[in-house]
């Protein structure tokens, strides 16, 4: 039997950015292929890349005596090294450019990249698969182009695996990849594909078996650190002005030199949760202090995914009667721990002693909840081992609100903005479900399990609800004599005798269209093309231009346009459906100013004109200078008219120049000419 786990995530902007939209699969039975009919199995044709041997037992050593200690988890060993597109195989096939790299590393339980440059064109996609068909990361798209350039994958399970991108013909090997690290990992953080190797304690709770929990652990996840070979927990915090900003506490002691490159992985869980793990990279550093170890981080991402909780908080100094902790021990899927007394004060930390669970290298940073499920402090370390007698100490969450006295060493400027001067705070959860509803059938829409209890009431515009209400699950579809091309569902919880209010807003048919990319200048007479995100294939993109002079040539989410006349154009899309009614255009500001067409003629005179069907003012003049491309150096300038004329170089030397004639978008039209 096949089991499947797959990385899921929405699609939103990261400073350039978009959301993460990863999938990977674990395939019991090897049949990546059958699924995939994008990836090819590997040809004998295709060279290696082997990594040298290294000696794994110095480091297992190193990291025995590292135990316990305040350090990150190593589990892999990087090589430093430097591949581009130029140290790869490129094929052509069912008009694509296809473009492939296999790397090897004896041994490993899995690999994983660094990239120091990541630019993907649009159609883009990027996988990463075991040879053996085991495993597909992909496909990694230009939605995650980050303004850095910086990007870590996921571990690849296998010692022997490819990185193959697709790309559109017409983007011929625009897309630009640079890998500077090859990570080897020599612990085994996938237990549940290969069970060889792993040295997890048996003590661990499986976090799925406690449902009370679900809501927090919905928040909480782990971080794969810049090098790519360290791992830490930690968790998203919701803020008092419930804006959903993606801040992230971890442990101060997992800092290194660059968290711009992080990447997060969220509902890492084993397959009995049935959940989608959610990724997301890069982040900014807010705030941190070694004192309490707390490091405060924010997403480059937002995050709009239904399935992740915002934290509650609690900085009360008053001890907890008890303490429960969340987190990935050496990576692995997710786990819980109990201490079921009262905890104790060490200045600025928790005690902790557990009565059931543990944690290990890898949790560093993991949230410490109280008896009311808020968080309370962030793991610093501890004992190795199974309970009894087993203490780990958590950095107080209390102390760390006023921290060191500044914005970059406390926490009150980031949770609580508006200086409310809230103690606690609840979580902040969202509805999970579709982003679409289609013209017919139905879809499902919950809260945690958690919410079980609670008393629930349902209410969706213009949808109506098969069946659910009360509950914390209902299936919902649209109401056939509604034509809206989107909806609203929100939920009214009361958990506990204080009302909160859910939303989430859905389209119906097909998705809105987020993005509408292509050049903001072109010249006349010169062919640009636009594309629209998402990608759908049910109903149907519209596009526009005004004014009317220009030519367009749609396809689905593409269209080239031929601008026919010198000015300012809008080029606007929009989704259709067959069962409702268009929404509002995605629109784009483009500037067309004249492409001059400069030719030589006999001796040194160069004729300048406007395209075919072109005109302009027979008053009308432009500025032109012509610069000596050796040295600089200006040779000559002066005006012409616009319509077009004859140049004169008769008295300047032979040699290469550059033109440059005025345009009305300001952008100067340069040429090269050759005088003889």
């Amino acid at each position: 039997m096949k089991r499947i786990f797959f990385i899921l995530s929405a699609l939103l902007s990261c400073a350039v950015v978009s959301a993460q939209v990863y999938e990977y699969y674990f395939f019991e039975n090897r049949d990546a292929f059958q699924t995939f009919p994008q990836l090819k199995p590997v040809s004998e044709s295709l060279l290696i890349k082997s990594m040298p041997l290294f000696n794994i037992d110095s480091l297992l050593a190193e990291d025995k005596e590292l135990e316990g200690l305040d350090v990150p988890f190593r589990f892999g060993h990087a090589f430093d090294v430097d591949y581009t597109l130029n140290d790869g195989k490129w094929m052509e096939e069912d008009g694509k450019r296809i473009w492939r790299s296999r790397f090897y590393s004896k041994g490993a339980y899995s690999i994983n990249f660094a990239f120091s440059e990541m630019i993907l064109v649009p159609e883009a996609e990027l996988y990463i698969f075991s040879t053996d068909g085991a495993m597909v990361y992909g496909p990694v798209t230009e939605r995650q182009n980050i303004e850095t350039g910086e990007f870590l994958t996921t571990l690849v399970a296998g010692d022997d695996v490819v990185i193959q991108l697709i790309e559109p013909a017409a983007s011929k090997e625009k897309s630009r990849l640079s890998i500077s690290r090859v990570v080897h990992a020599y612990v085994n953080t996938y237990p549940e594909l290969n069970n060889e190797g792993v040295r997890l304690l048996t003590c661990h709770n499986d976090v799925c078996n406690y449902p009370a929990w679900e809501e927090q652990s919905n928040g909480v996840g782990g971080i794969l650190l810049s090098g790519g070979a360290h791992h830490c927990s930690g968790a998203l915090l919701n803020n008092t002005s419930q804006n959903v900003k993606p801040y992230f506490l971890t442990a101060y002691h997992c800092l290194d030199s660059s968290v711009t490159s992080w990447a997060f992985r969220f509902q890492y869980k084993s397959s009995t949760c049935n959940k989608s793990a959610i990724t997301y990279n890069g982040c900014n550093q807010r705030a941190g202090w070694s004192n309490t170890d707390f490091l405060l981080v924010e997403l480059n991402q937002s995050i709009v995914s239904n399935d992740l909780t915002f934290l509650g908080w609690d900085r009360s100094s008053s001890a907890s009667s008890t303490g429960t902790t969340i987190h990935h021990p050496q990576g692995a899927q997710m786990k819980i721990s109990f201490d079921n007394n009262s905890l104790s004060s060490t200045g600025n930390f928790w005690s902790v002693t557990y009565d059931s669970g543990t944690t290990e290298g890898g949790s560093s940073g993991a949230p410490l909840f109280n008896t009311a499920q808020r968080v309370i402090g962030q793991l610093r370390g501890g004992d190795d081992g199974c309970p009894p007698n087993v203490t780990d100490i958590y950095g107080r969450l209390d102390k760390s609100w006023t921290g060191g006295g500044t914005n970059a060493s406390r926490l009150s400027n980031w949770l609580d903005p508006n200086g409310t001067g809230a103690t606690s705070l609840n979580s902040l959860v969202q509805i999970s479900g579709p982003d679409l509803v289609p013209c017919s059938g139905t879809v499902t829409y919950s809260l945690p399990a958690s919410y079980a209890s609670s008393t629930v009431t349902w209410t969706v515009t213009p949808l109506q609800i098969v069946s659910g209400q009360g509950t914390n699950t209902i299936i919902v579809q649209r109401s056939s004599s509604s034509t809206s091309n989107s909806a609203s569902i929100s939920v009214t919880v009361t958990p506990s005798g204080s009302s909160s209010v859910l939303t989430k807003s859905v389209d119906i048919g097909v998705p809105h269209i987020t993005s509408l990319t292509g050049p903001s200048s072109a010249k006349v007479g010169i062919g640009a093309s636009f594309t629209a995100a998402p990608v759908f294939t049910q109903g149907d993109y519209q596009w526009t231009v005004t004014p009317s002079t220009a030519t367009m040539t749609p396809y689905r989410q593409t269209c080239s346009i031929i601008f026919n006349a010198v000015g300012a154009y809008q080029v606007g899309v929009r989704s259709t459906s067959s069962c409702t009614t268009p929404g509002s255009y995605t629109t784009t500001t483009v500037s067309v100013s004249t492409n001059y067409i400069v030719s030589s003629e006999t001796g040194k005179q160069v004729t300048v004109a406007l395209p075919s069907g072109v005109t302009a003012s027979t008053t009308q003049t432009i500025a032109w200078t012509l610069h000596n491309q050796t040295t600089g150096a200006l040779a000559a300038s002066g005006r012409i008219v616009a319509q077009g004329g004859a140049l004169d170089f008769d008295n300047l030397p032979v040699g290469v120049y550059v033109l440059s004639l005025d345009t009305e978008s300001g952008v100067p039209d340069t040429h090269k000419i050759i005088l003889k």
